[in-house]
């Protein structure tokens, strides 16, 4: 693994909320890497919407990115317009690129869990297709919640993520990248948790089941 990266985001709210990126950089940073992390997202747009955009691809073909994280709409997910988005950005800009591509799995609205299973098929689908990394945060989201349906994950509105959520994705990107088959050692005092004042022995189940989860769905 390289000690300096340059990562590129692309997406929506369940990108841009909290600031995320910035999160998983620091996650990085405790890590030993240096990681430089450029957003550029719109709230309530897919991937079927940044596919076209220029600035987009111009960013991924010349931005000299190691990763490109894809995250589609959740709340109104559909599995056509997903896939169509993704063929057309592999088609226009990552196959011009030397980035490796990284799907973000996002999480199933709160009143629409039973679609999870649907949107973790479509993810798992194009990964495989596209020989990208997978970042299966809307897995160890909805593993989390079978355990402790109380944990405060989601936002009033049952769809965007709290601070706690977006660390929970955060450290997910975290372990797809890095590959890492032992979670990070992390310290009451450590970032980005005590910063956001989450509850450090959660922090810690967090790390657990996304390193598990990311290693399951990255075994290639």
């Amino acid at each position: 693994m390289k000690k300096n990266i340059r990562i590129l985001f692309i997406g929506n709210s369940h990108t841009y909320y909290n600031n995320m990126p910035k999160l998983a950089k620091e996650l990085f940073a405790s890590a030993g890497i240096r990681a430089e992390v450029t957003m550029q997202t719109e709230g309530g747009k897919g991937l079927l919407y940044h596919c076209d955009r220029r600035d987009v691809i111009f960013n991924i073909i010349y931005g000299g990115y190691d990763y490109v994280v894809l995250q589609d709409i959740a709340k109104t997910f559909d599995y056509a317009n997903f896939v169509e988005g993704a063929e057309k950005i592999k088609a226009n800009a990552l196959d011009k690129s030397t980035a490796k591509p990284v799907f973000y799995m996002i999480w199933a609205h709160r009143d629409k869990k039973a679609l999870q299973r649907e949107i973790t098929a479509a993810y798992v689908e194009v990964a495989g297709r596209f020989d990208a990394l997978l970042a299966p945060a809307g897995e160890v989201w909805h593993r989390l919640l079978r355990k402790n349906k109380s944990l405060p994950l989601y936002c009033d509105d049952g769809n965007h993520a709290t601070k706690l959520g977006s660390y929970l994705a955060a450290t997910t990107i975290f372990y797809a990248i890095t590959r890492r088959a032992r979670t990070l050692r992390i310290t009451p005092d450590g970032q980005p948790h005590a910063s956001l004042e989450l509850d450090y022995e959660l922090c810690r189940r967090i790390h657990r089941l996304a390193c598990h989860t990311a290693k399951k769905y990255n075994i290639k």
